[in-house]
């Protein structure tokens, strides 16, 4: 994973937030959290990638 300057960060706040549109958007799709082992149903926005 790389670093994030203020501008990359900004960026991706920007995309979160509806302002610019994602490179990628995959909706409809299962979300997989290991660590808690749950399931969400969600979209995926790619900036970036």
């Amino acid at each position: 994973m790389r670093r994030l300057d203020k501008k990359g960060l900004k960026e991706l706040i920007d995309v979160a937030a509806g302002r610019k549109k994602a490179d990628l958007l995959i909706k409809n799709c299962k979300v997989v959290d290991v660590y808690n082992s749950e399931i969400y149903d969600g979209d995926i926005a790619i900036v970036n990638g």
